[in-house]
This record gives structure tokens, sequence and C-alpha cells, in this order.
């Protein structure tokens, strides 16, 4: 988690902190090692690359589009 956490620094500029991941610091830590760790460790992609494909593979997943599913359940 610590390469992670060093990337996930290096992108925002500051140490990611505030009401979100306090209030879901499990979400953090996900994003630490998986997204920040991971993928941003691997050489295949630079950074900018490899956030176009995850975005575009995250906004594909069936349900996702546009976050119509999540409203959809919120006014059901």
């Amino acid at each position: 988690m610590a390469a992670g956490t060093a990337n996930q620094t290096k992108l925002s500029g500051a140490p990611v902190q505030g009401p979100l991941f306090d209030f879901a610091p499990v979400a953090n830590e996900f994003l630490r090692t998986h997204l920040f760790g991971d993928i941003f460790e691997r050489d295949n992609l630079d950074w900018q690359s490899g956030e176009i494909a995850t975005v575009s593979m995250i906004s594909a997943l069936p349900g996702e589009s546009c976050g119509r599913h999540r409203v959809a359940t919120f006014h059901d």
C-alpha cells in the first residue's frame, strides 16, 4: 500500500483526506491498494493512459452509465 499512497499523493499534489475518506476509509484503502498501487505501478501504460482506460472500463459496465442505476435506486 506504500507505493499506492505515494502515487496517489503525487497525482493529487498532497495527501488525500477529507470527509469522504473519514466516512468511508475503506474506499481510500481500496484506491491506494488496487488503483494507485497495483495498476499505477505497472509499466505497460503511462498514468494518463491508465486513467483513461480505467474510466472507459467503468463507464462501459452495465448499470453504471452516467449513474442512472444509482439514481433510479434512490428515487424508487
